[in-house]
């Protein structure tokens, strides 16, 4: 298991993750923090990010919760 912290300035985080997710991250199992429900809903929106990835937190019910945690575990995304 790896962990990585990168700083970077506020407008260029959505780049720099794509980039760290190309480089780290294909074909591994990776999961993304991010600080509020509506900065992880924004990674599901960005075009910078190519790989499959699929959002969880407070507001999407329990059931899709544990469908996504199930996919995840399973490498669907």
């Amino acid at each position: 298991m790896q962990h990585l912290a990168i700083d970077c300035p506020y407008q260029n985080r959505l780049s720099a993750l794509a980039d760290v997710l190309i480089c780290y991250g294909m074909g591994a199992k990776t999961i993304v923090f991010c600080q509020t429900k509506s900065d992880a809903n924004n990674l599901i929106l960005t075009d910078k990010i190519k790989q499959d990835i699929e959002v969880m937190h407070g507001d999407i019910n329990q059931n899709q919760r544990e469908v996504t945690m199930k996919r995840f575990k399973e490498g669907k995304f």
